[in-house]
C-alpha cells in the first residue's frame, strides 16, 4: 500500500507542477502588462475648443448676445469691457503661456468680458470680494462661459 500512496503523491506533485507552469505562462505570454502605465496616454491631445480663426463676424455671437447690460446694473456692476480677440492674445494679455492646450487651441476666439463690482461681489463659493472685477472668458462661437477670475482691487480699486 506505501506504493499506492507514493504514485498517488507523485502524481498530484506533477499535476500541481504542470498546473503552476500553465499559469506562469498564461500570465506571462499572454497577458504581459505594459512597460509602463502611462505608456498608451496621448501626450499632446487635439485641444476640445478648436482653432475657429477663420470664422467671420456672422458666425460668432455679438457682444449683446452674452451680456445683459441691465442686469449687470442692477446688481450693482459696471461693464468695463468687452474685447474679441484669440485665447492666445487673451493668455499673453494676462501673462500665461499663449500654447495649446488640451482645453483650447490658441487660435480660438474668446469674448472678454470685464465687469467692476465697486461694492464687492457676493460670490456663492467664498463669500463677498470687496471692489471686485470679474474676468469672464466666452467661447465667441457658442457663447459658453469658459471661465472667470474674480480680483479685489485692493482700498482703491
Amino acid at each position: 500500500m506505501k506504493k499506492g500512496r507514493v504514485l498517488w503523491a507523485a502524481l498530484g506533485a506533477a499535476a500541481l507542477l504542470v498546473l503552476a507552469g500553465a499559469l506562469a505562462w498564461g500570465l506571462t505570454a499572454r497577458h504581459a502588462a505594459p512597460a509602463s502605465p502611462f505608456e498608451n496616454l496621448m501626450t499632446e491631445p487635439e485641444p476640445y475648443w478648436k482653432d475657429n480663426s477663420g470664422l467671420n463676424g456672422a458666425s460668432l455671437k455679438s457682444a449683446a448676445d452674452l451680456i445683459d447690460a441691465g442686469r449687470i446694473a442692477a446688481q450693482g456692476g459696471e461693464l468695463l469691457s468687452a474685447d474679441l480677440m484669440s485665447h492666445a492674445e487673451y493668455c499673453s494679455s494676462v501673462g500665461e503661456e499663449a500654447a495649446d492646450t488640451a482645453y483650447i487651441a490658441g487660435g480660438r476666439q474668446v469674448w472678454v468680458v470685464k465687469i467692476h463690482w465697486p461694492h464687492g461681489f457676493d460670490h456663492p463659493r467664498v463669500g463677498l470680494i470687496e471692489r471686485c472685477l470679474s474676468t469672464t472668458i466666452y467661447d465667441a462661437e457658442t457663447g459658453t462661459p469658459l471661465g472667470t477670475v474674480f480680483e479685489s482691487q485692493g482700498e482703491g480699486g
